[in-house]
């Protein structure tokens, strides 16, 4: 039985992305894509670069589709910043809307790590997550709670401390 499967459902909502493929293992949905961009900025000093130096394929976690795990591979490039005096030689595509430099998972998909590990915590959320389809260890659910904690303002003033019992001796 062959399934169809819709283009906007499966890439996050974002022109950064052109829908190549998709195919289904037992395992996993694999959806490949590609980056549109002729062009990047330069992330150090914001020269538009025409230059491709090469391109990859970079994979992400994205949400699942039916209780199905999706790996996101986007085919993305690596463009030379021609600039004499920047520090970066050689960037990578940027991809607005569809996740973080360096990170190995969509936005959508941290997005609901942080939902869920906000409301279940660590050990809880992994069992929930592996139900769902996305795996993830309670140590990122926690890291990614840590990371998007907002900082208390230095005004605060402490008024209540609580002090943990303790038994010297047995």
């Amino acid at each position: 039985m062959r399934r169809a499967w819709r283009t906007d459902t499966l890439l996050p909502r974002t022109t950064a992305l052109r829908f190549i493929s998709v195919s289904a293992t037992a395992t996993c949905l694999s959806v490949a894509a590609a980056g549109q961009s002729s062009s990047a900025r330069c992330p150090a000093c914001g020269r538009l670069s025409r230059a491709r130096h090469s391109r990859y394929w970079r994979t992400l976690k994205d949400l699942a589709v039916q209780g199905q795990a999706v790996i996101l591979r986007v085919h993305v490039s690596r463009w030379r910043c021609r600039r004499a005096g920047c520090a970066t030689q050689v960037f990578t595509e940027r991809l607005p809307g569809v996740c973080v430099p360096h990170a190995r998972h969509t936005q959508r998909f941290a997005d609901i790590i942080h939902l869920v590990g906000y409301a279940v915590g660590g050990r809880g959320g992994e069992r929930l997550l592996h139900r769902l389809g996305m795996t993830v260890s309670d140590d990122t659910l926690v890291r990614t709670l840590k990371r998007r904690a907002s900082p208390g303002t230095s005004g605060d003033v402490l008024r209540i401390m609580g002090i943990d019992d303790w038994a010297w001796r047995k």
